[in-house]
């Protein structure tokens, strides 16, 4: 008859091999001694388990720094590339933008035309006397 303590399931888990163990820990919940299987698989794996996922991150670590470096350098050509264009167009719109100014701007000759007609449209009582006077004000400052 076989033994069926403890101390007995330990040695039993000592002797059997890592395939064996991870079969038991998969059917954990059928064994006779669920904690003693969780720990013999603990003490097996795990100890080999953490070391594995820190040189994983380790690695992946590197690879990250390596990434980074390569995007840096990325962002830095492109970022300037992108600044020079951003800074052309805004020129460029600024310019259009003073030409058109300037297209909305009357000369002179044009101011004192105006003048003359706010004049008739004054005498003909079509505008008051005050924006009549409002306007010529606006209109001479411009000349």
């Amino acid at each position: 008859m076989t033994e069926k303590s403890e101390a007995s399931f330990k040695k039993l888990l000592r002797d059997m091999s890592d395939a064996q163990i991870r079969r038991y820990y998969k059917d954990l919940e059928w064994t006779a001694f669920p904690v003693l299987i969780m720990n013999e698989y603990q003490k097996r794996f795990n100890a080999q388990t953490s070391k594995r996922v820190i040189d994983k991150l380790r690695a992946q670590t590197e690879v990250a720094k390596k990434q980074s470096d390569v995007l840096r350098k990325i962002a830095a050509s492109k970022g300037g590339e992108l600044s020079s264009k951003l800074i052309s167009q805004a020129s460029d719109t600024v310019s259009r933008g003073v030409v058109s100014a300037k297209k909305m701007a009357h000369s002179p000759e044009k101011n004192l035309e105006l003048l003359e007609k706010l004049a008739a449209l004054h005498k003909k009582g079509i505008i008051t006397n005050k924006e009549f006077q409002e306007k010529k004000r606006e209109l001479l400052r411009k000349i």
